[in-house]
Formats: structure tokens, C-alpha cells, sequence
């Protein structure tokens, strides 16, 4: 959940970011970084677009142009009945890579079952901008339901579209992230259009107060070793007491004064305000937020080649800490190595901490799709976690060893600054409700031929969706050992020995939605026909 966490000192692993706490949309940084994995022969494609309307309830206010990809070298045109995969866009440009790259997992299953494959850029992102602008009047249409609707429209057109040679054409949609939350809540909304989804990492619950994502970090570390659990706790105590003196400032001022981790600008009592100490805090709070989230991922070199919360925690706890210098400095050591990595493997360069707070969102504030200081994508996941979605990683659900550094006002406060006064505590409160009780959260969520991976170390699982239904092949999966969106990246050696046989479900429920016809789609029909399906695979599995 391609959801924004620290500020620009994110750039460390050489990605793109700007947003502040809302934890970068995991998604976008899994798009970005997925041409980092190592080097393949990309796949054939087209660059299309396709007329929407700016609002599928109000056709008077104009149509845009949505971009997407389509990857014909696996359809099989001797099929009476096509398979088309839909890898559905999140937070960010559609990378060509997730059109592209042989080696994913869905488009391994698309050789296999000889399937068109379609990528599609969300609205408001990349290159397919209802408006020329993002202010905060535009962004009103950047809205899930409405993305939803983009998703069906695109879908009927292309079925009607005889171009693509199509017969009888039955589809399945992916996504990883808030793109995985869109391929779930299609599957329930317009189950009639596809046979079945892949929701990867997929939030369904959408929590206003994430204190959940802290918790999960917290017993992840504990996993690996109580030692390294408690140096974090006295660690971030340090670092908090540090930032409440004059005498603990200039203290950190001395650690974080020189390259890689230069900060700019450096604590003056002068400028000293809450906002900018909760700033900084989510800083560091952030860059242990990536480490854990995808801790012994595939989704790239950096994360294959070592970043992972062992090998933090090895870090954090080699010096035998025993002041509160000693503590800052581990944490100064775990930035480093997590900049070394991104540089040497990542192709990233180290960046400035940015230790202002009008300074981090002044990116994000900007309205204009080029702007080249701005942050286009950051805007826009933000309006989605303000007006919808929630997803607001606090610290501050009692004890953790983390402290109390990131509260919930704080977001609240970055959605007004963002988006003006209007969009305050109480407007995203009861937005977010709406949303809640429109998708049914994780009590009332309701779809057929759906399966739910998530893994066990990534923050993102606590909000997932567990509640198997066999009736209507309703299938959640929790994958040990491994964090986020990791299903659905290429097999790497030495990756957690859970990932096999999680590949092995997913490919079950393909073979499952690959064997329900066209006209068996819609909502009742298909829970009726995947237990028929499930009950005769049974059967043949007996006999064999």
C-alpha cells in the first residue's frame, strides 16, 4: 500500500519519493523499483489509450485519455475462449516492466495458460490526468469508486473490440498493494465482468488510525532476537529525549551533520517547533518501516542483496550499546549500510534529510503534473488516504518500541496543509467511514473466486482479510516468513522457503478461474460453479 511514511529521506534507497507519513504508497515504490531486478529480455508491447469519462455518474463533464499497455506473446488464438490477464495500476505511472518482465509470476501464468495481458494506469496518475491539474477541486474524481468504474468501462470496451480477436473472452485481474485492494473490491462490485482475481497484499480494512503497522514491526524484530527488540526501544527513547533539549539537539546535530546523512536544516532553537521534531523522528522511524516491509523480498537488487530485518538487527545491536550516544549511533549505522545498499545496489544516490517540515511537504503541495520540484504521485496517494482510505501509521497505541513519535494529528494537520482547511480531522473521519461500510471493510466484505495472499512479516497483513469461504472460493492466504506483495515477484535463490507452496495456491485458484465459462461470471453463478469445479478436482484427486 503503494501509503507515504518519512520524507525525502526515502531517496536513500534511490527511489522516488517526497511524501511524509503516509508511508511511500507501496505500490509505487514496488513499481518503481521492479527494473531493478536483474536483467531480462523484455517482453513485446503496446502503448494504447482509452477514452474515459472524467465521472461515470456525470457525462457532461468530459472525457481523458487513460493509458495502458497490452502484451499479445502469449495469447493463444486457437482458444474457443480467451484468458485475459489485467495487472491493474496503482499510486504512480504504470512501470513497463510489470507489462514486460518475464519473470513475474503472472505473466509466467500467462505463458502458461496462453493469455492476453493489459496493464492499466490509474486516473490521476502517470501519463492519465482527467484534468491538467491536481488541485484539490480536480482531485474530487480521484476517488476508488471512480477507478473502479475506469476498470469496467476499459474492460467491456475491449471485449467489444474486435482487434484484439477475442472469442469469448474470460478475465482475471492482479494487483499488488492498493492495487490489490482494487482487484478485491472489483471482484465483489462487477463480479459479472471477470472469473476470478489475484489480490496481493490487498488492505480491506481501512483503518483511519494504523497503529497496527507499528505492531507488527515490533514483534517482527522481537522474531529475530529480544536483544535487538530492546536496543530499538532504547534506541528511539534516546533519539525522542534527544530531540527535547537544546544540549540532546546539538547531539544529534553532530550525528547527522556529515555524508551520507546530512541534514538540512540543522536543529536551531530558534525554528524549533513540534512539527519539525515529529519530521524528524518519522525520518528515522521510516527507513526501519522499509527494511521490515520488505524484508526478503524478490522486488529488487537491493532487497535480494541483503535488506532485510536480520541483518538490521545485526546492526543495531554490534556495538553493545550501553549510553545513549551508543544507541544513536547504531541507528546512524543502520542509516548508512540501508544508504550503502541503495547506492552500490540500488542505483540510488544519498540524499539530504530534510528537516523541515514545510520544506517536505512543499513538493506534494504543488498542483502541476510536470512540475519538476513537485511531487505529482505523493499528491495524489495522499488525497486518496485523506478523502478514502485512511492508512495513517501512527505510534501511538500505547507501548511499543517505537515511543510515541508519530500521532495522528499529525496527519490530519498534513491533510489540511495539502488540501486546505476543508479536509480537516472530521472530514477525513467521516469519509473514511463512507469507504469503510462501501467496500464492508473486513466483517462485511463479500466476493466469490478471490484469493487473498499476504505476508506475515509485512505491516501491510494486519489489515488483510481472513475469513475463508469455501462456499464461494473465497481464499485468504497468510505466507510465513515473508513481507510485502512477495507472491508475486520472480523466484530468487535463497528466497523464504514459503513462497513455493504459496505460488502453488495461487496457481490452484487460476487453475479454478481458468475452467469457469464466459456466460458463468456474475456473482451467484460462479460461487455455484467454482464448488462444482473444486468438488470435482477433489474427486479426481482421490481417484488418482
Amino acid at each position: 500500500m503503494r501509503c507515504l511514511a518519512g520524507l525525502l529521506f526515502v531517496a536513500l534507497l534511490g527511489l522516488s519519493s517526497a511524501g511524509f507519513r503516509f508511508h511511500e504508497s507501496q505500490w509505487r515504490r514496488m513499481n518503481a523499483d521492479v527494473h531493478l531486478l536483474p536483467n531480462y529480455d523484455a517482453l513485446p508491447y503496446e502503448n494504447k489509450t482509452f477514452t474515459q469519462p472524467i465521472d461515470h455518474n456525470n457525462a457532461a463533464l468530459g472525457t481523458w485519455e487513460q493509458h495502458f499497455q497490452v502484451m499479445k506473446e502469449y495469447l493463444n488464438k486457437k482458444a474457443d475462449s480467451n484468458l485475459v490477464f489485467l495487472m491493474i495500476g496503482g499510486e504512480g505511472p504504470a512501470s513497463t516492466s510489470w507489462i514486460s518482465n518475464p519473470h513475474l509470476q503472472y505473466i509466467q501464468w500467462a505463458k502458461e495458460y496462453g493469455a492476453l495481458c493489459f496493464q492499466v494506469e490509474h486516473r490521476f496518475f502517470g501519463k492519465s490526468r482527467p484534468y491538467n491539474n491536481m488541485t484539490t477541486e480536480s482531485l474530487k474524481y480521484l476517488t476508488t469508486q471512480q477507478a473502479l468504474a475506469d476498470l469496467a468501462n476499459f474492460i467491456k470496451s475491449v471485449n467489444n473490440d474486435t482487434s484484439y480477436g477475442l472469442k469469448e473472452p474470460r478475465w482475471i485481474t492482479f494487483g499488488g498493494s492498493y492495487p490489490g485492494s482494487l482487484a478485491a473490491w472489483f471482484r465483489s462490485k462487477y463480479p459479472e465482468l471477470t472469473v476470478g482475481s489475484v489480490a496481493s497484499s490487498a488492505p480491506l480494512n481501512l483503518k483511519l488510525d494504523f497503529y497496527e503497522y507499528t505492531m507488527v514491526m515490533q514483534n517482527t524484530i522481537q522474531n529475530v532476537s529480544q536483544e535487538c527488540y530492546d536496543v530499538v526501544n532504547k534506541t528511539f527513547i534516546a533519539l525522542q529525549k534527544s530531540t527535547l533539549t537544546t544540549s540532546g539537539r546539538n547531539t544529534l546535530n553532530d550525528f547527522f551533520k556529515k555524508p551520507p546523512l546530512s541534514m538540512s536544516p540543522l536543529f536551531a532553537d530558534a525554528n524549533v517547533t513540534m512539527l519539525q521534531l515529529t519530521n524528524f523522528l518519522g525520518n528515522i522511524y521510516d527507513v526501519f518501516q522499509g527494511v521490515i516491509q520488505y524484508t526478503y523480498d524478490g522486488r529488487n537488487n537491493v532487497t535480494v542483496g541483503g535488506l532485510n530485518v536480520s541483518a538490521m538487527c545485526d546492526i543495531m545491536t554490534s556495538n553493545k550499546p550501553k549510553n545513549d550516544n551508543n544507541y544513536i549511533q547504531g541507528v546512524v549505522n543502520v542509516l548508512k549500510w540501508n544508504s550503502d545498499l541503495g547506492v552500490n545496489l540500488g542505483g540510488g544516490e544519498p540524499q539530504t534529510i530534510v528537516n523541515d517540515y514545510e520544506a517536505s511537504i512543499k513538493p506534494t503541495k504543488s498542483v502541476h503534473y510536470d512540475d519538476p520540484n513537485g511531487d505529482a504521485d505523493g499528491r495524489g496517494w495522499m488525497w486518496l488516504c485523506c478523502n478514502e482510505l485512511g492508512f495513517m501509521q501512527t505510534t501511538s497505541q500505547g507501548y511499543n518500541i517505537f515511543q510515541d513519535i508519530v500521532p495522528l494529528g499529525f496527519y490530519f494537520q498534513q491533510c489540511v496543509d495539502l488540501f486546505g482547511k476543508d479536509i480537516n480531522a472530521t472530514y477525513v473521519r467521516d469519509n473514511n467511514r463512507k469507504a469503510q461500510k462501501y467496500y464492508g471493510g473486513v466483517d462485511s466484505f463479500n466476493a466469490t473466486n478471490l484469493v487473498l495472499p499476504n505476508g506475515s512479516l509485512d505491516p501491510w497483513h494486519a489489515l488483510g482479510f481472513y475469513k475463508a469461504d469455501k462456499k464461494n472460493n473465497l481464499q485468504p492466504y497468510l505466507i510465513g516468513g515473508t513481507a510485502h506483495c512477495s507472491d508475486m515477484y520472480p523466484v530468487y535463490d535463497g528466497e523464504p522457503s514459503a513462497l513455493k507452496d504459496a505460488r502453488k495456491f495461487v496457481h490452484d485458484q487460476l487453475e479454478i478461474y481458468t475452467k469457469i465459462p464466459k456466460k458463468k461470471t456474475g456473482l451467484a453463478s460462479s460461487a455455484t460453479l467454482s464448488a462444482a469445479v473444486i468438488a470435482i478436482a477433489l474427486l479426481v484427486e482421490r481417484l488418482l
